[in-house]
């Protein structure tokens, strides 16, 4: 498949430096449920800050298909926790500590799903921690950094949102929708949006 558009990869705040060097107007993307990984007002208002008239806004995200206490809200809950909570993704959070010394047996993977308050009412977002179970140790070069038994390593979260909510913070801060894909199940979407002037 011939490709005919090139892209730069590079950070949001990069963008005045980046315009230079192509043909405007902008398609600034946030792919790969990345943008679950920031808190919502805060990376929707540095893209804004950033993008100018004409520009547009392509995200995709991972979603929580209802709100509620329903059937199909505690499918979901169980099947986000079932992804999160797996061995795989417990594996792919311990691998630093692992790698430097630290053995398994050493802490414990904890994932939390809650509803947190946000400015458009409550939405969900996982909580990962690594618990230590016992005094221990790591080496990075010639570094010793020590852990005692009951430390909590807090680790990155992922927020949940409904299709709705999505459309929701878009709108408070400031984006028009251009256009959205949505899943049969709603459970991703792909959303395109800009700047409202």
């Amino acid at each position: 498949m011939p490709v005919e558009k090139k892209g730069i990869v590079g950070f949001i705040e990069e963008m005045p430096l980046l315009k230079r060097y192509w043909r405007l107007p902008v398609l600034f993307c946030i792919l790969g449920n990345t943008f679950c990984n920031y808190e919502p007002e805060f990376i929707l208002k540095l893209v804004y800050e950033n993008l100018e008239q004409g520009d547009l806004f392509f995200f995709d995200t991972n979603l929580f298909p209802t709100q509620g206490s329903g059937e199909e809200a505690k499918s979901a809950r169980k099947s986000i926790l079932g992804i999160y909570a797996s061995r795989e993704n417990a594996l792919f959070n311990m691998y630093p500590l692992l790698q430097y010394g630290m053995d398994p047996e050493d802490f414990d993977f904890e994932l939390l799903l809650r509803q947190v308050d946000s400015s458009i009412g409550a939405v969900y977002r996982t909580r990962k921690s690594l618990n230590i179970l016992k005094d221990t140790e790591i080496k990075i070069g010639p570094e010793i950094i020590g852990f005692k038994e009951g430390d909590v390593i807090r680790m990155g979260f992922t927020y949940k949102y409904t299709y709705e909510q999505i459309i929701a913070f878009l709108d408070i801060c400031g984006f028009d929708l251009l256009n959205s894909f949505l899943n049969e199940d709603r459970s991703n979407a792909i959303i395109l949006a800009k700047k409202r002037l």
